[in-house]
């Protein structure tokens, strides 16, 4: 389907630009700096965010949320309006973080066109589809893309890439250790996209049972595009990134936010009981803990806790297999640097 897609301040420049897609309001600590840089080389760009469909009671839908969510966290406002016909002959390039769902048409047409395609890993990924139960062939319907770490890279075979990291998590993982936390534990509910989401209500109460099981106060954080109640547990409307910061534990399972605890030093806890089989969080490499019970879970959350400096150490071998956090050039130099050569040739 196709949508029509809102300018984000667009700049004043005439003629074709690279469009850069957000979809969610963490995409902007990514491209924003892209933007940026490729601007400083000359290369007009400019951000593109998806418009919801006017549909009834679409307010209610998690992409309505995630768009709000978006739009509330950014002084950029929307500039314009054009259709997916429109950016065919408008862009010189896109540049998506997701390409297989909403922007797929947008990608699909300018490859047609004969314009480069590129995405972003925008964190964990499903990428063999092993629990998603669909075949969605992530990451490969553009030309190139741009990974977080080696692990990205190598479950991409024969696909053109090149490794840049997140901004957002090596500007986390630079800042010094945060060591005055209270005890208290972060359960992360996100089961979003029709994935294993009739394991949802079991999992959350399993897993708030068990803190309150090993005496350990706890709040739950719901992703923005989950559907459904969490009801009889209350979730919080503080972000996680500030939940986490004043936090000792996360419990979690897959999602891109178990990469941040532990970034930002947080003991984490890998819950399993519903048997997800996406391997990225099976091989803890001494990072975190893994459990696959209520049980087991009330005793890892009973052990003594690491301060943030000693979970960052013993993270430090998983992080790097999955994440590009070292010194050097930033993500968006590594990432303008390959989309200059592509747009200029």
């Amino acid at each position: 389907m196709s949508v029509d897609y809102g300018w984000l301040d667009r700049g004043p420049e005439q003629g074709r630009r690279v469009g850069l897609v957000v979809q969610a309001a963490y995409h902007l600590p990514e491209f924003v700096p892209l933007r940026d840089e490729l601007r400083a080389r000359g290369i007009p760009a400019d951000l593109l965010v998806p418009l919801p469909p006017r549909k009834p009671l679409n307010r209610f839908r998690p992409g309505m949320r995630r768009f709000r969510e978006l739009l509330a966290g950014t002084a950029l406002r929307l500039d314009g309006v054009s259709t997916s016909a429109d950016l065919t002959s408008e862009l010189s390039s896109v540049v998506v973080m997701n390409d297989w769902g909403v922007p797929k048409p947008l990608v699909e047409s300018l490859r047609r066109a004969g314009s480069p395609t590129f995405a972003w890993i925008e964190g964990v990924q499903d990428f063999a589809d092993v629990d998603t139960g669909q075949s969605r062939e992530a990451y490969r319907h553009v030309d190139h893309v741009f990974c977080l770490g080696q692990y990205g890279a190598d479950q991409l075979p024969g696909i053109a890439h090149t490794i840049v990291g997140s901004a957002r998590l090596r500007a986390l993982w630079s800042d010094p250790a945060v060591e005055t936390r209270d005890r208290r534990a972060v359960v992360s509910s996100n089961f979003t996209y029709g994935v294993l989401t009739e394991h949802r209500r079991a999992w959350v109460s399993s897993a708030m049972a068990a803190c309150r099981s090993a005496d350990l106060p706890c709040v739950l954080s719901r992703h923005a595009a989950e559907r459904g109640f969490s009801f009889p547990h209350r979730s919080s409307s503080t972000s996680i990134g500030t939940l986490l910061g004043e936090s000792s534990h996360f419990v979690g399972r897959f999602s891109t936010v178990c990469y941040e605890a532990l970034v930002r030093g947080v003991e984490f806890v890998y819950y399993n009981p519903h048997g997800e089989r996406e391997p990225t969080f099976l091989d803890p490499r001494g990072a975190f803990t893994v459990s696959s019970s209520e049980e087991e879970l009330a005793d890892r959350l009973r052990e003594p806790v690491r301060s943030s400096t000693e979970v960052r150490t013993g993270a430090a071998d998983f992080l790097g297999v999955h994440l590009r956090l070292e010194p050097g050039p930033t993500p968006a130099e590594l990432a303008g640097a390959v989309i200059a050569g592509a747009v200029q040739e």
